[in-house]
């Protein structure tokens, strides 16, 4: 590239090179000096495009180019295009495909702004931008959509392939979904009749329609209920938890988190040994109240009914077990605060449940909540422990 120093008349007439391999020729200045003195440059490649470029001269400063590697021609790798330019080539990308571009549906806002479309087939379409259409091959979506579906598989053909593969229940059936990712439709509608008619379909909160990946139904993924990998949405999550809970008499308080899957902790509530904390695999298990279980209490065996005083001495516990020394070894680890056992009276298995809950009705309770065995605690009252010796 030439660099060498003259006067701005003198370059008229000479022609230059570009970094990029342009050669341009030096045709008029505007007679101004210093930094407000322009060259008219002449580039043969855009002249031939009149319509886009006009006479192909571009105005710019000599030492913009051979000192700041700029082109200020359509030659360079980023032209500067102006609101005409952009619709021009705007339109000459539309009719590539079919679209007749008759000029911007907003002001001109840039490479972005949205342009006033209409399609032979499809009619207006005034959501389609200018970088859209030139740069990354947009066109009309419903033609794009047609065809796809011309050289896609039918939708009896996927449910014939797939059906069985998965594992579906007999009667289910497999369409290519509408909805659009980057452009394509990468996702299948699943309908299953079994999950179409379960308890949760029964109570509103299914209709047994669902959406999965089109890869994941490739790898053979079950995309319904009937699936031991398919997510459960809260709502359907939370009707399930409640259901089992109800069935022990158990009550159902909300996520000790937020719900995540099924290894998420539930706030469930023992009507006898107050909050606990069990995961949802654990509840599908079986699982219930740990103080309830197989070391909890039975009436077939010789009871006890025991009272604990807090360390603060404000409150008492009354509780019964058939092994009290147990039952306060894990109470030790349940309360969040210290306390010492006071009395431990040892009656039969069926009077133990009955002495407990007259207690419990007669004094007031300290209103405690969020451990196991909170709700058997109680405000400190000397009358407990005489009832507890009477009875």
């Amino acid at each position: 590239m030439s660099k060498r120093v003259c006067k701005s008349a003198d370059w008229v007439g000479q022609s230059i090179t570009t970094d990029s391999g342009v050669e341009l020729k030096v045709v008029s200045h505007n007679g101004l000096s210093g930094n407000s003195s322009r060259h008219g440059f002449y580039c043969k490649v855009c002249a031939a495009d009149s319509e886009l470029f006009g006479d192909g001269v571009f105005w710019s400063r000599v030492h913009s180019i051979t000192h700041k590697s700029a082109t200020p021609c359509g030659c360079a790798r980023h032209p500067r295009w102006d609101e005409r330019q952009f619709l021009i080539r705007a339109a000459r990308a539309g009719k590539e495909r079919g679209l007749y571009v008759s000029g911007y549906s907003e002001p001109f806002r840039g490479a972005y702004t949205k342009l006033a479309v209409s399609c032979e087939k499809h009619g207006d379409i005034n959501t389609l931008a200018l970088n859209n259409l030139i740069n990354s091959g947009h066109g009309c979506r419903l033609c794009y959509e047609a065809r796809v579906s011309s050289r896609a598989i039918s939708n009896e053909k996927l449910t014939r392939k797939y059906a069985r593969r998965c594992g579906y229940p007999a009667g289910t059936t497999i369409e290519r979904s509408t909805r659009l990712t980057n452009g394509r439709r990468k996702h299948a509608i699943i309908r299953c009749p079994d999950c179409a008619s379960d308890e949760f379909a029964q109570a509103g909160l299914c209709d047994g329609v669902f959406e999965i990946e089109a890869a994941s139904l490739s790898a053979g993924v079950t995309g319904c209920r009937c699936g031991k990998t398919r997510p459960v949405r809260e709502e359907i999550r939370s009707y399930q938890v409640q259901g089992l809970l109800s069935e022990s008499g158990h009550k159902f308080l909300g996520w000790r988190d937020s719900y995540t899957n099924k290894n998420t902790k539930v706030v469930a509530e023992c009507p006898d040994h107050g909050i606990y904390h069990p995961t949802i695999t654990s509840l599908l298990r079986g699982s219930r109240c740990p103080a309830c279980s197989a070391g909890g209490y039975s009436v077939n065996k010789p009871g006890h009914c025991y009272l604990l005083k807090s360390e603060c001495g404000s409150l008492l516990k009354i509780g019964i077990s058939n092994d009290p020394t147990q039952r306060v070894k894990d109470l030790v680890r349940f309360t969040p605060f210290a306390f010492e056992l006071v009395m431990v009276k040892p009656m039969a298995g069926p009077k133990a449940p009955v002495v407990e809950t007259m207690i419990k009705r007669r004094f007031a309770s300290a209103q405690l909540s969020g451990f196991n065995g909170a709700s058997e605690w109680l405000i400190m009252d000397d009358a407990i422990s005489a009832m507890l010796m009477a009875a």
